[in-house]
């Protein structure tokens, strides 16, 4: 019903409908056509609505991949590091507008250390992921030598080199002695078990959509199945440790210990 008024108002008329509705609390079933119309009518006169319809959980997300500006810049690659829906709306404007956005975020991450810095940055590999390093270059050639010198430093750098301040520790579900041998690519040689545990920790620097960047190169070197098996092992020792964690005296109650399995346990 919307969309069929707002098609047929004068666009003076659609400007101030716009301009005066509030994007916090318009159902979504409302919001989105009144993007969509605004966006298709009023042009660049619009963006603002696009503009405040992305901060609210990246909607009206179609009818943003026409803008680019600063401030939709910065909205998009802040959800390009969210996650679910929010995560693709980010990345798939940013892959859209590619170096044409490189503008608009040079300035945060070559600023001062803070969260709108790695966010800039994490915006700025992903774009060089899509179009290639150079692209960005070209996007950032407007500016003067030390910042074109400090994204060039970006670019180069490794990003699996790039780790949190403070490290995660082992977790205390884990048993390292139960964790199977990791073998390489080869089939010929074997993974010291010390070292496999550095392989957990490259895990905890992961969730469902930002896996740590190492885990790739490691898993390219290891023989598929004994990293199938390595990972199964992580994740019942995992499920094991959460459910004693959120059933006091699960141990006790049938007599085992914090690395066995309760008798009649079908996890093994």
């Amino acid at each position: 019903m919307f969309r069929a008024v707002a098609y047929s108002l004068p666009a003076a008329e659609l400007e101030a409908l716009v301009t005066d509705l509030d994007v916090r609390s318009a159902p979504s079933y409302y919001l989105d056509p009144a993007v969509t119309v605004a966006a298709n009518r009023l042009g660049v006169g619009a963006y603002p609505l696009v503009v405040a319809a992305s901060r609210r959980i990246g909607e009206g997300a179609a009818a943003a991949e026409a803008y680019l500006g600063a401030e939709l810049t910065t909205i998009m690659a802040e959800l390009a590091q969210g996650k679910g829906a929010r995560r693709a709306t980010g990345r798939e404007w940013l892959h859209h507008h590619g170096p044409e956005a490189v503008r608009y975020l040079v300035p945060a991450a070559v600023g001062k250390v803070n969260k709108a810095r790695a966010t800039a940055q994490a915006a700025l590999r992903f774009i060089a992921d899509a179009h290639g390093a150079d692209a960005v270059r070209a996007g950032a050639a407007e500016f003067d030598a030390p910042v074109r010198a400090a994204i060039d430093a970006l670019l180069d750098t490794d990003p699996a080199t790039e780790l949190p301040a403070r490290m995660p520790v082992s977790p205390p579900w884990l048993n390292p002695a139960g964790l199977p041998q990791l073998v390489l690519a080869d089939g010929a040689r074997a993974v010291p078990r010390g070292d496999a545990v550095h392989l957990v920790t490259m895990l905890q620097l992961s969730d469902d959509e930002r896996p740590y960047v190492g885990i790739d190169r490691v898993r390219a070197g290891l023989d598929p199945e004994s990293a199938a098996a390595f990972a199964w092992e992580v994740f019942e020792q995992w499920l094991a440790g959460e459910h004693r964690r959120r059933t006091p005296g699960y141990s006790r109650a049938w007599g085992g210990s914090a690395t066995t399995t309760p008798p009649g346990d079908s996890r093994r």
